[in-house]
């Protein structure tokens, strides 16, 4: 691990084995890149009230065919099974559908295939199943022997929300496309779509869709699905838009002898009503040695006191003021309102904590894994909660947690066979500072001697977000790789400063572990890659600009550019005046010190952005700079891929080219698959163009 000594930073390699003690790959070694790709993932999951069953949906990828499987099931948890062994899951639905069946939107986030609400008393399922434009809504009971009743189905689309109506009931809205307004004044079809405030323009222009909107309820006690007498509405859809919670301005307070600038998440209110749970983020100010990135946990009255005003930031009861690196999430309050638990996440793993209204703090549960709450996993009697876990670095599996019940228990675990056919993998667990922690995985040295090459991928320690580094594949080849978690939030205060600080503190905590590793004699200091998305992008376009550590980078995106602020509308471009970045007439400087065009050339190193359609327009600035300026770079475009790029086939090639580029750059390394060929070849010329 990674510990400070007097002003040294000192490094000592305790690898851990994901397995037993290292051996050598087999002959012939296992794709792990398509197992990877292929990998089972959980896309929903509710828990009914009285924490008895968990509903899940689960999706498994098909590269070759650019499908997935789903599957809609019910897993009873030890509450209802009472026995140590992880229960069996009761299957309701398995189907197929195709990539280009579903839609993904601009932000590239998993589509409602499946929308599920639990009676209050859980003994009933009411869900929703999407797939080849039909709409279906079952009803499914505990204890029957056939999977479910189908109650509704409608060419189009349903949605389940509360109601307003009197006893315990389900809101369905039911949407239909049909003919638009003008259509049905007897006139052409008027096809014009208007340009509103909130509109984003960065990828491509999606026509307006009208939808009748009717509004029915399912009668728990009675078990009857009912109209709403309502006149329908219609509704239209067109470009994306900015997240209402991306849009909305943040809180800030002063804090820490007025260093710290203070943003609240929502808050979580007490059974009794009388306490709130919030989650705080902070940052020092711009012109400190450096950033600090605060999470903390805090209690307070619900109606604030003399003691207990919106600016007392500590409240009743909180988590430390010094940071201790761990990134904090809330889960839920005790049934006594008296104790809130959270999730502790640091380079070391997950803990599951509790603080008391008393302040005392108690760890309940810890592991050297990634832990996190999926939307609907809480059970609404507070008893227990189900979670996914990941240990490094193998696949998912759902998890249950009662309070103060530990350990956790494993309830569905549909990736085993891919966790115990992996190949070995050494990986530990580095804290670099308060700020920045990751982990490092290891070639197998009976393969591969050190020094090795070594790929940065940003954001999390166990897997980077948008899940396009090849992290077992690149070390299946040699290559180490270091998955960085960088913690950097928007501070939104008018100050540029803070976003130049929170990508340069993320390329000099890089440039140092590369230091420390190649003096140990782990990594060869000239042959690093860097990856990037999101944030990551930011940070490995900003490195590839001021920083001569990396050799090639790939990133999904460009990085900041004055034309963002016109291309991502109006609504977003306020957001970008909050981070210091408004109009580029006036704030000239600003663009000018996060850009990382300034001084681009054939000296700068290979790059390759593999960008999702829904972002392409904001690449042209940088793009058309750097081809002019005869920098080595590569576009490749991805079509119909959000933020977060999801379908098999794409994900696929994402993988498998980051593969090829960093083995091409590092280790002179070129696959022979004619398919390949020409690949190689622009890549060839890019190495003697930029030489």
């Amino acid at each position: 691990m990674l510990r400070r000594g007097g002003s040294r930073w000192i490094v000592t390699l305790a690898l851990m084995h994901a397995g037993s003690a290292a051996t050598a790959a087999p002959a012939s070694p296992p794709d792990v890149l398509t197992q990877w790709v292929e990998r089972v993932q959980f896309r929903m999951v509710q828990t009914s009230p009285d924490a008895a069953r968990v509903a899940v949906l689960t999706s498994q990828a098909s590269a070759r065919d650019d499908s997935f499987e789903l599957v809609a099931a019910v897993v009873p948890t030890p509450t209802t099974v009472g026995e140590p062994a992880p229960p069996v899951p009761r299957i309701l639905h398995r189907f197929r559908l195709q990539a280009d069946a579903l839609d993904f939107g601009g932000s590239g986030s998993w589509p409602t295939i499946m929308q599920a609400h639990w009676s209050p008393d859980g003994q009933a399922l009411l869900y929703t199943l999407h797939r080849e434009g039909r709409a279906e809504l079952w009803h499914w009971r505990a204890g029957s022997d056939i999977p479910g009743q189908q109650i509704l189905a409608v060419h189009g689309r349903l949605r389940l929300t509360t109601t307003a109506v009197a006893g315990p009931a389900v809101g369905i809205e039911v949407y239909e496309s049909g003919p638009s307004e003008s259509q049905r004044a007897g006139l052409p079809d008027d096809r014009a779509m208007r340009i509103e405030d909130r509109f984003r323009f960065v990828g491509p222009w999606v026509p307006a869709v009208s939808e009748s909107r009717r509004r029915m309820h399912f009668d728990w006690t009675r078990g009857v699905l009912q109209d709403i007498q309502a006149p329908a509405e219609r509704v239209h859809s067109g470009l994306s838009a900015l997240p209402t919670e991306m849009a909305n301005p943040l809180v800030r307070v002063p804090y820490l002898d007025g260093a710290i600038i203070a943003t609240y998440s929502r808050r979580t209110p007490s059974p009794d009503g009388h306490w709130a749970a919030e989650r705080q983020l902070g940052y020092l100010r711009a012109d400190t040695s450096r950033p600090l990135h605060i999470t903390r946990i805090v209690l307070r009255r619900t109606v604030p006191s003399a003691s207990n005003s919106e600016q007392d930031l500590d409240g009743d009861a909180s988590t430390p003021r010094e940071d201790d690196g761990a990134t904090k999430s809330g889960l839920a309050w005790s049934a006594d309102s008296r104790q809130y638990y959270f999730l502790s996440s640091t380079a070391q793993g997950t803990s599951v904590q509790a603080l008391h209204l008393d302040g005392t703090l108690r760890t309940l549960y810890t592991e050297d894994a990634e832990l996190r709450l999926p939307a609907g996993g809480l059970a609404a009697n507070g008893s227990a909660t189900a979670l996914l876990r990941t240990v490094a670095p193998g696949a998912e599996e759902l998890t249950w947690l009662e309070w103060d019940k530990a350990p956790l228990r494993t309830l569905y675990a549909p990736n085993t066979a891919f966790n115990q056919s992996i190949p070995t993998a050494r990986s530990q667990a580095v804290a670099l500072d308060d700020s920045f922690h990751g982990r490092l995985y290891l070639p197998d040295p009976a393969r591969f001697p050190a020094p090795y090459p070594l790929v940065f991928t940003l954001y999390r320690s166990f897997a980077s977000v948008g899940d396009e580094v090849p992290i077992l594949a690149l070390a299946q080849h040699g290559i180490a790789v270091f998955s960085l978690s960088s913690r950097g939030i928007e501070p939104r205060n008018g100050d540029h400063r803070f976003e130049v600080l929170r990508v340069r503190r993320a390329q000099e905590a890089m440039e140092q572990l590369v230091a420390m590793l190649s003096k140990q004699g782990v990594v060869d200091a000239a042959r690093v890659g860097l990856t990037g998305l999101s944030y990551g992008s930011e940070i490995a376009m900003y490195a590839y600009a001021h920083s001569h550590a990396f050799r090639a980078i790939s990133s999904a995106t460009a990085s900041l550019t004055p034309s963002w602020y016109d291309l991502l509308g109006l609504s977003d471009s306020q957001r970008f005046a909050s981070r210091g970045f408004c109009r580029p007439d006036l704030c000239a400087q600003a663009w000018d010190d996060i850009s990382a065009l300034k001084g681009a050339g054939s000296h700068r190193p290979p790059l390759l952005w593999q960008a999702p359609e829904y972002e392409s327009n904001a690449m042209v600035e940088s793009w058309n700079a750097l081809r002019r300026a005869g920098a080595p770079v590569e576009w490749l475009h991805y079509f119909r891929e959000g933020h977060v790029k999801l379908r098999p086939a794409n994900l696929w090639w994402v993988h498998q080219r980051n593969l090829d580029w960093f083995r091409f750059w590092l280790q002179d390394a070129e696959d022979p698959a004619p398919i390949k060929a020409e690949q190689y070849r622009r890549w060839r010329e890019m190495r003697v163009s930029g030489s």
